[in-house]
């Protein structure tokens, strides 16, 4: 994460100096914004071009050239993570409003948003930014139905594990045959791993996962449970596959967990706090691994200093 944090933050430094030394080069669709020589940090500079990045655009024959205009959404959302975040929400619903117009041009704008902000294998996604432009296409007549429900998938996902907000409460089926609401394992942080036979990523994550000693003293220690969850259908091969998995994780089966859980990363890991809450659904398994690591030093060294206070 940090490396591709470090490319994009260059691959920003080089647009904006290209911007400030060639404001209207041939190879760009349109002439971008030139920021103020007074506007002098990153974040004032980029909210400059991202208000008026659209504003030279001829939007009756941008989507003449998709491969152009592709590109020039591209440096667009680029200056976003840097920018104040009320000015990217008034630009994206100036952009929408003027795309909208034309269904066809608004699909393909809302298309070029779900490969951008929302796939997991982009470089930038952001379920706070795109939700507007998925919106705006089931708003759209025109649209057709088929793209319009999917749009409609999209949406459901996101609203259904937004972060702060509580999970869905699925049903559980344990290997025994048991069934358990996720709502009754309170009392402790959860840790959700959406389990996908046969990947590679996934498989990767979940050996790292399950044999990490701090993860495992917390474990033993009470403050964490690991779930380690399939969205199929518990049923006896599903039982043969999970038999070998980590005796100290709780195995379980929920078919609704497909449609109730947004499973765009891979590997997909939920991390919840006692109230079942969502605090996190992006976390890279090595940034994991590094932050219960931290946990458990810092509850060490909390439990060090209590009995050093005891009479």
């Amino acid at each position: 994460m940090k490396k591709l944090f470090t490319c994009i933050l260059l691959s920003l430094v080089s647009l904006l100096a290209s911007i400030a030394q060639t404001p209207a080069l041939p190879e760009r669709y349109f002439p971008y914004p030139e920021p103020p020589e007074n506007l002098t940090t990153l974040e004032e500079r980029t909210s400059y071009l991202v208000e008026h990045f659209w504003e030279r655009c001829n939007f009756k024959s941008a989507f003449s050239s998709q491969t152009k205009f592709a590109q020039a959404f591209d440096d667009y959302i680029s200056f976003m993570p840097y920018a104040d975040g009320r000015v990217v929400h008034e630009s994206i619903d100036r952009l929408i409003k003027e795309v909208k117009k034309n269904p066809k041009n608004m699909l393909t704008l809302a298309r070029l948003a779900e490969s951008r902000l929302y796939d997991g294998e982009s470089d930038y996604t952001s379920d706070e930014l795109y939700l507007p432009f998925a919106r705006a296409a089931v708003a759209t007549k025109g649209i057709p139905s088929a793209d319009r429900k999917q749009f409609e998938e999209h949406i459901a996902s996101i609203e259904h594990t937004i972060v702060g907000s509580p999970i869905a409460d699925l049903t559980l089926t344990l290997p025994d045959g048991s069934r358990h609401q996720l709502s009754e394992m309170t009392g402790r942080y959860t840790l959700i791993f959406v389990d996908r036979p046969g990947d590679m990523d996934n498989l990767l994550a979940r050996t790292r996962l399950s044999a990490d000693p701090s993860i495992n003293e917390l474990i033993a220690d009470g403050y964490l449970q690991v779930i380690i969850l399939t969205p199929a259908a518990p049923d006896d091969a599903w039982r043969a596959s999970v038999a070998d998995y980590p005796s100290n994780w709780i195995v379980a089966a929920s078919p609704e967990a497909a449609t109730c859980l947004d499973m765009r990363y891979v590997p997909t890991i939920y991390y919840l706090n006692r109230d079942n809450l969502i605090l996190s659904k992006t976390l890279e398994t090595e940034n994991l691994l590094g932050a219960f690591h931290v946990v458990l030093s810092n509850r060490k060294a909390k439990n060090a200093a209590s009995s050093t206070q005891q009479p």
